[in-house]
């Protein structure tokens, strides 16, 4: 089989415009959520604390997939964006895709059927404190997991809001 001789002269080039005008950005559509708090919480390797101060929490992944658990490989359902350190939590809001999906998982935190999120991140520097418990003062979230019992009791939709 012969491949045919292809000369190129000159760069391609492509022009785009993005008509944002008709972007749905309506801020209507967030759920506020707090991806996770300063409280000490039970971990894999024992109790640990995520320091939420802007030197603490590296926020280039943002935003944050929101993911259906904590088991890889799954595509996300939506996002966490607008996010924001503030009195010891890092909020944010939520905003779910348009896939059936994603929608149903919108509705049922809509309905305060998933309530809880537990945040993915990397820890980048740690140490353990006097009382044993692991001070992590450099993270990475990576992801905002929606789970049915976070080990952060103070991570979750509308915890602003009295219940």
């Amino acid at each position: 089989m012969t491949t045919p001789d292809i000369t190129r002269t000159a760069a391609a080039v492509r022009s785009f415009e993005f008509d944002l005008s008709t972007r749905a950005a309506d801020d209507g559509d967030a759920i506020p959520v707090v991806v996770s708090t300063d409280a000490v919480v039970d971990v894999a390797d024992g109790p640990e604390v995520l320091v939420h101060s802007p030197d603490a929490v590296d926020l280039r992944r943002a935003p944050l997939p929101i993911i259906a658990t904590h088991a890889g490989g799954q595509v996300n359902v939506g996002i966490v964006d607008g996010l924001a350190i503030q009195g010891g939590q890092l909020r944010g809001l939520a905003r779910f895709g348009s896939r059936p999906e994603a929608a149903g998982y919108r509705a049922d935190v809509l309905n305060r059927i998933i309530r809880s999120v537990s945040v993915g991140y990397a820890r980048i520097k740690a140490h353990v404190r006097a009382d044993g418990v692991l001070g992590t003062t450099r993270w990475m979230p990576s992801n905002a997991a929606l789970i049915a019992e976070a080990a952060d009791v103070a991570a979750g939709f509308f915890r602003e809001l009295a219940d």
